[in-house]
C-alpha cells in the first residue's frame, strides 16, 4: 500500500473546492492509501462548513497566499508521496495510480510529471493533453525551461521535499516553476504520457478594471523573470544564448493581458492608469506589444 498526501489550498470557493475533493476521494484504493489536506487561506464564505462533510485534513491558513498555503500543507503531510490540486480544477480518473507505480519502480527518480487537459466551467474536456509532446525522463532541467509543468501535475516524493525545502513565499508568479526547477536541478523526473487533471477555464475571465489589477500583474511578471535569471544566471554564454528567445517568449505572454487592462481603463476613463498599464506593456515586450496594437488596428479596420 503507498501513501499520497493531497496538498488543496482553497479560499473562497466552497462549491468547487468540493468538487475538488471529490475528484481525489474517487481514485482512493487499488494499492493507494490518501491523505487529503485542505488548506483553507481565510475564506470568509462557508468553505469551512463544507469541508467538514469530507474526511480531510482542514488547516486554517493565514491569507498570505498559496506558497505559504502550499508549505502548510507540506509540513502536515505524512504521506510517502505528495501532490497538489488547484482548488478550482479535478484530478482524471485513475491518477495517480500509474505515477506512484513509476517512482516505485524507478527509485532513482525524484518526481514524475503528467499531462493536463483543459476544460470548460463544468470541468468538460475542451482541449490539449498538454504537453502534446512527449517531454523526456531523466535529467531534464533544461528541458523544464522550455515548458513549465504545472504544480498539480506532478507528483513527488516526499523524502526530496525535506532536501529543496516549500514554495518561495515571496513571490507572486512562477513560484510553482521556481520549485519544480529546483527539483530538476538536484534529482531526475520522468514523464507519464496520461491527463492527470482536468484545468477549469473560467467563462468570465479576470475582471480587469479591478484596483491595482495592473500593479498585481507587474509583481507576477517581475517575480516570472527573477525566477528565469536565478536558475540561469550559473549557465554557460552558450547556454545563455540559446535561451533568448525562450526568454523574449516569457516577456511577451504577458502583453496580452497588461494591453486588455489598458484597454478596461480606457473605457472607463482612467487614463493615467491606462497609460502606465501599457507602459509596463512596453517594458514587459516592445515587440510583442507593437504586434498586438498592430493586429488590433487590422482587426478593428476590418
Amino acid at each position: 500500500m503507498s501513501s499520497v498526501s493531497v496538498i488543496i489550498p482553497t479560499r473562497n470557493r466552497a462549491t468547487m473546492v468540493c468538487t475538488a475533493i471529490e475528484s481525489v476521494l474517487k481514485q482512493q484504493g487499488d494499492g493507494i492509501e490518501l491523505e487529503v489536506i485542505v488548506i483553507d487561506d481565510g475564506s470568509t464564505d462557508n468553505t469551512l462548513d463544507v469541508l467538514q462533510r469530507f474526511p480531510v485534513i482542514c488547516l486554517k491558513g493565514k491569507g498570505q497566499g498559496v506558497s505559504s498555503a502550499r508549505n502548510m500543507g507540506l509540513e502536515a503531510a505524512t504521506g510517502e508521496f505528495i501532490a497538489f490540486l488547484d482548488d478550482d480544477d479535478a484530478w482524471n480518473t485513475g491518477y495517480p495510480h500509474t505515477q506512484v507505480e513509476f517512482l516505485k519502480q524507478h527509485p532513482e527518480f525524484g518526481a514524475v510529471v503528467s499531462q493536463i487537459m483543459m476544460a470548460d466551467e463544468n470541468l468538460n474536456p475542451t482541449y490539449g493533453p498538454f504537453p502534446d509532446y512527449t517531454l523526456p525522463s531523466g535529467w531534464v532541467f533544461d528541458a523544464l525551461l522550455y515548458y513549465v509543468p504545472g504544480v498539480a501535475s506532478t507528483l513527488v516524493r516526499s523524502s526530496i521535499v525535506r532536501n529543496i525545502g516549500g514554495f518561495d513565499p515571496t513571490l507572486r508568479g512562477s513560484e510553482d516553476w521556481d520549485w519544480i526547477l529546483r527539483i530538476a536541478k538536484r534529482y531526475q523526473i520522468g514523464f507519464v504520457p496520461e491527463v492527470s487533471m482536468l484545468v477549469r477555464q473560467h467563462t468570465h475571465g479576470r475582471t480587469f478594471a479591478k484596483e491595482h489589477e495592473d500593479e498585481m500583474l507587474w509583481r507576477r511578471f517581475r517575480d516570472t523573470m527573477s525566477v528565469f535569471r536565478r536558475h540561469t544566471r550559473t549557465l554557460s554564454l552558450a547556454k545563455k544564448i540559446r535561451l533568448q528567445r525562450r526568454f523574449w517568449k516569457l516577456r511577451g505572454w504577458y502583453v496580452p493581458f497588461f494591453m486588455q487592462i489598458t484597454e478596461s481603463y480606457t473605457q472607463d476613463k482612467k487614463l493615467l492608469k491606462a497609460s502606465r498599464s501599457v507602459l509596463r506593456s512596453l517594458q514587459a515586450s516592445p515587440i510583442h506589444t507593437a504586434l498586438y496594437m498592430y493586429r488590433s488596428l487590422t482587426h478593428h479596420a476590418a
